[in-house]
């Protein structure tokens, strides 16, 4: 009976999720920096109603002083997004995609995807171009739809980090970093998780000499010439930055649980403000997934 019961996944693949359990809530060793950090959401309108709790919430419970506040939505979504922001008295630089990216990759990831699904790819490169050019010593990444509800410590003066582990696993994710020579394939951790702490001289050292352009042009390459093929699945900015990580700086992070709780149905702001506050004891961050609000 117990053969058959793991027959449909690898004992890895339990023994990974049963890891990602065990772990600690909170990095208790870590002290924050008092070098200040920077707060990225990469946001579609269908995220503004629970956009300004996002932003909120990440400021309130970061224990690293966050300096500068960017927010990445669609061109015409520019003004509408600027309102909000003002509207909430809300400080964030609100800037367009194709300030970040060129017009012509956009264009290609679209044809490459489809219009219903680039911008999942989209998202994950506008982040990894973010954080390449960045000039700030960490960049906390947070999902527009996830409200933080536990403070943590996001990084210390040594430049050791909390890294959350999920249990999520989707085996083409890492077979194609694994080609690009980052982790390992099965991985002993997974960080598809919806925010993150990037170290942009971590980041950067992924570029060997190219520019943060020329890197992230060879990457939109590589994932769109791994489309053609058939593969679907691709986690290049959570999943890119925590493998190398692990790989290269084995001192410089301290793994956390990852403690997200996913929420079914359509809020108002109040409501999704309530419905986090419900699950502040026993969760880190509560996610409001568009796919969930109906």
């Amino acid at each position: 009976m117990v053969s058959s019961m793991l027959r449909p996944r690898r004992i890895s693949d339990v023994r990974r999720r049963w890891l990602a359990t065990r772990l600690p809530v909170e990095a208790d060793t870590l002290t924050p920096d008092g070098a200040p950090i920077d707060l990225l959401v990469i946001s579609h309108p269908k995220d503004f109603s629970s956009l300004p709790l996002c932003i909120n919430s990440s400021v309130q419970n970061s224990r690293n002083q966050i300096a500068g506040i960017f927010v990445v939505v669609p061109d015409y979504a520019v003004p509408l997004c600027q309102k909000i922001m003002s509207d909430h008295e809300i400080q964030a630089s609100v800037i367009g995609e194709t300030r970040i990216l060129e017009r012509s990759l956009i264009a290609d990831l679209e044809a490459s995807f489809g219009q219903a699904r680039h911008g999942w790819i989209l998202q994950q490169l506008l982040t990894i171009t973010h954080c390449l050019k960045s000039s700030a010593k960490g960049v906390l990444v947070v999902n527009a739809d996830t409200i933080i509800t536990r403070p943590r410590v996001w990084l210390d003066s040594n430049g050791t980090q909390s890294l959350l582990v999920s249990s999520e696993h989707v085996a083409e994710y890492y077979a194609f970093l694994a080609d690009l020579g980052i982790g390992c394939v099965p991985p002993q951790y997974t960080f598809v998780t919806h925010h993150m702490l990037f170290q942009p001289d971590v980041l950067r050292e992924l570029c060997a000499g190219l520019s943060a352009d020329e890197f992230v042009r060879d990457l939109a390459s590589e994932i769109i010439k791994s489309r053609r093929i058939g593969q679907a699945a691709f986690c290049v900015e959570f999943e890119l930055y925590a493998q190398h990580l692990v790989q290269a700086h084995p001192s410089k992070y301290r793994l956390v649980k990852f403690a997200n709780r996913p929420v079914y149905g359509d809020f108002d702001e109040q409501q999704m403000i309530d419905e986090s506050n419900k699950r502040r004891g026993s969760y880190s961050s509560v996610s409001f997934h568009a796919y969930l609000r109906e």
